[in-house]
């Protein structure tokens, strides 16, 4: 499971890496960890859900 994963959708979401794939599983969470950090996560969050997705 990636940093991409979010509780607040039930079981949460998530971005599928092949197994063993360790490359782009650490391109996908240094991308997330970035987002998160900067408040893109937010707005875009708070843009089509009505709310901001990355509090847990």
């Amino acid at each position: 499971m990636t940093s991409a994963d979010f509780p607040e959708f039930g079981k949460g979401q998530g971005v599928a890496v092949a197994k063993g794939n360790t490359e782009l599983t650490a391109k996908v969470d240094k991308a997330v960890a970035a987002m998160l950090a900067d408040g893109t996560i937010k707005t875009i969050s708070e843009k089509w859900f009505g709310y901001d997705i990355s509090k847990k």
